[in-house]
């Protein structure tokens, strides 16, 4: 269930991308680091082709936290299940 009062759920050191077909929405929500105009499936198909092959390396800092925070997750769930 979504709380609209809880506070957001990712580092304050974040960096937002915001795509819109609508410029007066692009960071409205919260700042964003950039912003890219135009219709959604032709800018994120671009985007996509972009990063093609690029890879976050798997001993990262932000991955072990994922990792963690998955376990963490599945202990919790275990323990509900009981």
């Amino acid at each position: 269930m979504y709380v609209h009062h809880r506070p957001p759920r990712y580092s304050s050191s974040v960096r937002f991308i915001q795509a819109d077909v609508c410029p007066e929405e692009l960071g409205q929500s919260r700042a964003c680091s950039v912003a890219l105009l135009g219709d959604l499936k032709i800018t994120v198909s671009a985007l996509a082709e972009e990063l093609r092959g690029w890879r976050l390396d798997d001993a990262c800092e932000w991955w072990n936290e994922i990792r963690e925070k998955v376990r963490l997750n599945k202990v919790a769930s275990r323990e509900l299940y009981r």
